[in-house]
């Protein structure tokens, strides 16, 4: 299933003129989402990625992409400038060479995990949440790895301005308070998606039937339980364990920062690495056989 951000805002995204602030528009990336169209641009004989969103900038989101602009991580996505044009806010970003990234275990350990943990480390430190926290909003560049889209973050604070289903976490759906944990919540459904290809819910068959109030109903019930769709089979337990501990239903029981850092502290190691490779081998065994 797609992830479709919900919005309460009307998002008029057909608006995309040739140049934008000096930048020139060179064409449509595939990552369209529901709010906004997604440019690759070039100004100065350098590559940029403009995001036109279809609403305008509201002072919330101007101060959260001026929080975000100023913040340099190896871990989030460069915002280079911010503003709004003809009444659509846009955001301007580093462009990076996407790449498929390196589909082992053993990366997602060492890399991936650690990379994701640190970027929301800099977003919550700043009071902001980021809301939609998905695979489509991860740039995996050579090596490296960036989280982006800060369009629809929130300050912890603030009323919540959008969302994946799949990956928004019980009390988003809700529209209860969120916290830094909602995003740990998606999170953990990321890095299971991640790992196996398609996210928990899918193969339970939600999103099938094109009943938007019944697919919802499906969703709220498996998020309830974890163990329901976690695999007790073919997955690590480290791994499982990492899962389920940021997929709690229950927020204040819900890993954050300081639990994922010391899982990585201790399974980041040769050891293990060692084991996840063996584990990736026999998995591509029996999908062959």
């Amino acid at each position: 299933m797609a992830g479709t951000a919900i919005n309460n805002r009307i998002a008029d995204i057909d608006y995309c003129p040739d140049f934008l602030n000096g930048y020139e528009i060179l064409s449509e990336l595939p990552m369209r989402g529901s709010q906004a169209r997604i440019y690759r641009a070039s100004k100065a004989g350098e590559d940029y990625v403009v995001k036109i969103y279809g609403y305008s900038l509201s002072d919330s989101m101007k101060n959260i992409l001026e929080t975000v602009k100023s913040i340099r991580s190896i871990a989030l996505a460069q915002v280079v400038e911010f503003g709004e044009s003809e009444g659509h806010a846009y955001e301007i970003q580093k462009y990076y060479p996407s790449e498929p990234f390196e589909k082992s275990l053993p990366y997602l350990v060492s890399h991936i995990i650690p990379r994701l943990n640190s970027a929301l480390y800099e977003l919550h430190s700043r009071n902001i949440i980021h809301m939609d926290i998905r695979p489509e909003n991860i740039i995996f560049s050579g090596r490296e790895v960036y989280l982006t889209d800060f369009g629809v973050c929130a300050f912890i604070d603030g009323r919540q301005m959008g969302r994946s289903p799949e990956y928004s976490s019980p009390e988003a759906d809700r529209e209860d308070k969120i916290s830094e944990k909602s995003d740990y919540y998606s999170l953990g459904i990321t890095i299971y998606t991640l790992l196996n290809g398609y996210d928990p819910f899918e193969v339970k068959g939600v999103g099938l039937n094109g009943d938007a109030n019944a697919n919802q109903k499906r969703l709220t019930l498996l998020k309830q339980d974890p163990e329901y769709w976690l695999p007790t089979e073919n997955m690590d337990p480290q791994l499982r364990k990492l899962i389920k501990n940021l997929t709690v239903p229950n927020a204040e029981a819900r890993w954050g920062y300081a639990e994922v850092n010391d899982w990585i502290n201790v399974n980041n190691s040769r050891e293990y690495a060692k084991i996840l490779r063996k584990m990736s081998t026999e998995r591509r065994q029996s999908i062959v056989s």
